[in-house]
C-alpha cells in the first residue's frame, strides 16, 4: 500500500479492504453456525420437531453463502467503478 500514498484511489482501497475483511468474517461465522447446526441436529432422535427445524434452519443458512460471491462481485465492480469516477 506504500505505492498508494497520497492518491485518489487509496480511499477506495481502505474502504474495499474493509469489506472484504467484513465479508470475510461473516463467511466463518456462517461455517461454523452450519457445522454446529449440522452436528447438533444428528444428535437429535431422527424425525422430530426439533431435528426437522434444525435441518430446515440449516438449510435456510446454507443458501447465504451464495450471496457472499454475488456481494464480492458487486463491491468489486463499485470499487472499479469509484477509481475511475475519483479521477
Amino acid at each position: 500500500m506504500k505505492l498508494l500514498k497520497d492518491k485518489k484511489g487509496q480511499s477506495v482501497i481502505s474502504g474495499l479492504q474493509a469489506t472484504i475483511f467484513g465479508l470475510g468474517s461473516l463467511a466463518i461465522v456462517l461455517t461454523i453456525v452450519l457445522y454446529v447446526l449440522t452436528s447438533v441436529g444428528d444428535e437429535m432422535p431422527a424425525g422430530s420437531t426439533a431435528q426437522n427445524a434444525t435441518l430446515d434452519m440449516t438449510t435456510s443458512i446454507g443458501k447465504a453463502p451464495t450471496w457472499i460471491g454475488i456481494l464480492v462481485i458487486v463491491i468489486f465492480a463499485g470499487a472499479v467503478m469509484s477509481f475511475f469516477y475519483l479521477r
